[in-house]
């Protein structure tokens, strides 16, 4: 038996699986992984490595906890080469801040001239560099370790922050115990805990609400501007205090009218009686409109989700417009005047949508000359008119061609096309033009679609003439799927808020030359700061806290890609904001923002703080079993309990009590799903922290006894076959999770006549889900990715992008049966293999089920170093519903047991090796 490292859950979403620009410094005591290997998030760049540098973690004299980073140089003494390592981390909440880099280092230099330094270097967008440091005055070169720093402010506009360990020359250098943070104000301006009651929660919340609604989707020029941090923070005490709803108004005014000029807020009572002005003003540029539209960027950052793209809403968000066209060979000379005419309807979706005639002309080599359209005056009347276009053929024209244009979003029918020749009083042959000899939803003869059209998302042919059913209409058609809905110009959006507040506020706002209308006629009341410069949010003060509480309100409000419970959602964040104004522990406030998650459903949901760094383990794991927490597997010199050990008291608390509390108060789908976040929780920690247990152990013999945290939170790995096994003559075992695509494919290829394959996917995969086209002869059905676009307040009007996955055909099949094997650990890449084998009815799964993460998570900063990770967008399989929610149950359900635990049998795959056998003798 071989022995593996499970990654936990918790790595899996902080680092997304070791992208090159984490959210926020991971890893810096270095006790993630195993010796020898390369530390999550760290990184060396290619040219050290091509020059010979080497790195790894070591348990050579760590400074600190069991390992430690070395970065090494074994070739020629050379003064002249370098190398690092180094992380790279987002600057988003480091802009502007004065910074730390802390750690401590050792070195034994070979070269002369060589030596280590630690450094930190800003980066921006164009790729430049800002700030740079390297200790060039203060090298390292002492064998003891050592503590250094570097301190530095960070640009308002960097990009990206680099820092790390540099080995001049040749030798080895070892770092541990890091640090990287934002160095507070010397004063002392938290402001401590205090009560809030439900009525002035309930105003922090009418607040929370105006506040979303506005800095999302009120993009006018005043609120790009504002830093919304310092308004809410200025502006919290002022909101608490309000006595009355008519004193919450007129400061709730008093805030948001300088920011949001257009926006009025108003009693409840009241809303019958206001009157929106939705008309244009005279001084309004037109065919502009600002409005914001959300989706997951292609470059994953913590902050994609909300940042919005400002767009002006006449304008499509295709990349091209339907465009059908006819060529005409001209038999006439230049300056003969044509007219272009045609019966035309158009249904449209948008503002910017319209439908066109038009006439270009083309010289011998294929270049427009002229064109004529009627871009001044489109067609978008839903009823049937006849509609024409002029144009004079200049001189040199080879080719003339004629068509219709449907720019943006909707459906345009054509009928009666006809081009004349007005200088002569002729018709000119148009091929097809009534369309008479079509068949019924079939292509139009003789007209072509472009390919950059189909590629845009439209589509054309025939329909039945809704006037008279015998004759045949052209229509042009963009697709539903990836179409984007937007607000129409000036739309109003009416909400209700707490304490019996109203607002409502236009989603796109016209400009003129000085910017966004209507213009302000005060100052913004963010400016009146209540605290210094240096001020930072954090969870020590009562104001940072509440802060965290509302954005993270709004956030779930505006951009979750699940639906929830509004009401239910309301009460927790009143509780959230009542709690929070009262803790005093970054464990409590941590548990008040979990608790605001309760009713909210979704499989990548996670909160965590980037300070809670709980990098040790119990040096066990353990399993909720049939209603019993039991010890699965132990570390290797760990000899107090063994596995299949019952855990029945954890710090004096009965287990099956703890359960239930775990139930009630953690987040997660479902109460499997929150067990096991929960019981994780309390396994890992920081190094030496406590737990204490009553163990009734497998002679039933009962013991009681405190246990440290004492080993690196990875280190401790569970018993499993080889990651490739024989199991049965010519049925082989391969354990995707711990096998790079490179090693699957260099055995499995070759086993094109094996009786039958057992996937093991009780975990993560890198291995490529194409995979599987090997085992069927039909074309392999791919995933359908549903991707949310979110351009009104409050989740009011989602579209949605559908992108799909394509597979190359395989040029083998494989005739083996396959069976797959799955549990609540198997995520990600191993999911979608498991939806595509379901949808193309590809082997059996056996386990239990799936977790519910199938998709892509997105990552949000929030106030006081907290991380929230939620669904991005989700998988679509037409058999598999809702995949994101729920996982994927197994065709056959085997549970694991105590005693496959105590005797270390793995029965999923007895199981699964049976099946194979039984489908292999029949």
């Amino acid at each position: 038996m071989k022995k593996f490292l499970f990654v936990v859950l918790f790595l899996f979403i902080f680092i997304k699986l070791f992208p090159q620009t984490l959210i926020h410094p991971l890893n810096l005591g270095f006790e993630d992984l195993r010796s020898g290997f390369a530390p999550p998030g760290w990184l060396i760049p290619p040219d050290a490595v091509n020059r010979k540098y080497e790195f790894k973690i070591t348990e050579e004299k760590p400074a600190q906890g069991k390992y430690c980073l070395e970065l090494s140089h074994n070739g020629e003494n050379s003064d002249t080469i370098y190398g690092s390592v180094f992380q790279s981390i987002e600057a988003n909440q480091y802009r502007g801040k004065r910074i730390r880099f802390k750690a401590q280092v050792r070195a034994e230099i070979s070269s002369s001239r060589g030596s280590a330094h630690l450094f930190v270097r800003e980066r921006f967008k164009d790729r430049t560099s800002g700030f740079y440091e390297m200790m060039e005055d203060n090298p390292i070169v002492i064998g003891e370790w050592k503590s250094y720093e570097i301190l530095g402010e960070i640009d308002s506009k960097a990009d990206i922050i680099n820092f790390g360990l540099i080995l001049k020359g040749s030798g080895k250098a070892w770092i541990d115990d890091c640090s990287f943070e934002i160095i507070q104000s010397d004063s002392n301006e938290n402001e401590p805990p205090k009560l809030i009651n439900e009525k002035n929660a309930s105003n922090i919340l009418a607040f929370a609400d105006i506040l979303g609604c506005i800095e999302y989707y009120y993009q006018g020029t005043e609120a790009r501007k504002i830093n919304w941090e310092n308004l809410v923070l200025s502006n919290l005490n002022l909101i608490e205090r309000s006595t009355d709803e008519k004193s919450l108004i007129s400061n709730l005014n008093k805030i948001f009218n300088p920011i949001a000029p257009a926006l009025l807020i108003f009693h409840q009572s009241e809303k019958e009686k206001i009157i929106f002005d939705r008309s244009k003003p005279n001084s309004a540029i037109d065919k502009i409109a600002l409005g914001a539209v959300y989706t997951i960027a292609d470059k994953q950052t913590s902050d994609s989700l909300t940042i919005p793209k400002i767009i002006n809403i006449y304008n499509s968000f295709r990349s091209s417009p339907g465009i059908v066209y006819q060529n005409i060979n001209p038999e006439f000379a230049s300056d003969v005047k044509l007219t272009l005419s045609a019966n035309v309807k158009a249904d449209l979706i948008g503002p910017g949508s319209n439908c066109q005639l038009y006439i270009q002309a083309l010289n011998a080599d294929n270049q427009l000359i002229d064109v004529a359209s009627m871009n001044d005056n489109p067609i978008i009347s839903s009823n049937w008119n006849n509609y024409n276009v002029d144009f004079i053929v200049p001189a040199n024209t080879n080719l003339l061609r004629i068509g219709i244009v449907l720019i943006g979003d909707g459906k345009c029918e054509v009928d009666n096309i006809k081009l004349m020749n007005k200088t002569k009083k002729k018709e000119i042959e148009i091929k097809n033009k009534d369309f008479s000899n079509d068949k019924y939803r079939g292509i139009p003869k003789s007209w072509i679609l472009t390919m950059q059209s189909t590629s845009a998302g439209y589509y054309f042919y025939i329909e039945k003439d809704d006037r008279k059913p015998e004759n045949n209409v052209l229509c042009i058609s963009s697709d539903e799927k990836t179409q984007i809905i937007m607000p129409q110009a000036n739309e109003p959006y009416w909400f209700d808020t707490f304490s019996n507040v109203s607002a409502v506020m236009p989603l796109n706002l016209y400009i003129d030359s000085l910017g966004t209308l209507p213009h302000p006629v005060s100052v913004s009341s963010d400016l009146s700061k209540s605290r210094s410069h240096a001020f930072i949010p954090n969870y020590q003060d009562r104001l940072s806290r509440l802060y965290t509480v509302i954005r993270l309100y709004n956030i779930i409000k505006h951009f979750s890609y699940n639906d929830y419970n509004l009401t239910e959602f309301n009460k927790t964040a009143l509780a959230a904001i009542q709690k929070a104004s009262l803790d005093t522990s970054l464990t409590a406030f941590s548990q008040t923002l979990k608790e605001l998650l309760y009713s909210y459903k979704d499989g990548f949901l996670k909160i965590w703080n980037s300070d809670q760094v709980n990098d040790f383990s119990l040096p066990f794991l353990w399993e909720y079993v049939m209603d019993k927490l039991i010890v699965t597997q132990t570390e290797n010199n760990f000899t107090k309990i063994e596995s299949g050990s019952e855990i029945i008291e954890i710090n004096g608390e009965k287990t099956q009590d703890l359960i239930n509390r775990i139930i009630s108060t953690e987040i997660g789908i479902s109460n499997k799903d929150k067990i096991k976040r929960g019981l994780a929780n309390i396994r890992i920690g920081k190094e030496n922290d406590t737990v204490n247990l009553k163990v009734c152990k497998k002679d039933s013999s009962i013991i009681k006894d405190n246990y440290k945290k004492n080993v690196s939170v990875n280190s401790i790995i569970e018993k499993r076959l080889d990651p490739i096994a024989e199991i049965d003559s010519n049925i082989y075992y391969f354990d995707l999770t711990r096998l790079s695509e490179l090693e699957f494919r260099k055995t499995f290829l070759n086993l094109q006549n094996a009786l039958g394959f057992v996937f093991d996917l009780r975990g993560n995969t890198e291995t490529n889900e194409n995979l599987l086209g090997l085992f069927t002869k039909n074309p392999l059905k791919s995933i359908n990715w549903k991707i949310p676009v979110f351009t009104k307040p409050d989740r009011r009007l989602i579209s949605y992008n559908y992108t799909e996955t394509s597979y190359a055909a395989p040029k083998l099949f494989f005739s083996g049966q396959v069976a797959f094997l799955t549990d609540s650990r198997t995520i990600g890449n191993s999911v979608d293999i498991l939806g595509i084998a379901r949808e193309n009815t590809i082997g059996k799964i056996f386990g239990t089920k799936t977790a519910p993460f199938d998709g892509n998570e997105i990552i949000v900063r929030l106030p006081c170093n907290f991380y929230l990770s939620m669904t991005g967008f989700a998988a679509k399989f037409d058999k598999i519903p809702n995949i994101n929610m729920n996982g994927i149950e197994p065709d056959i359900f085997i549970e694991r047991k105590v005693n496959d635990i105590i005797d270390g049998r793995d029965e999923l795959i007895g199981t699964a090796l049976y099946f194979i056998k039984n489908k292999k003798n029949k």
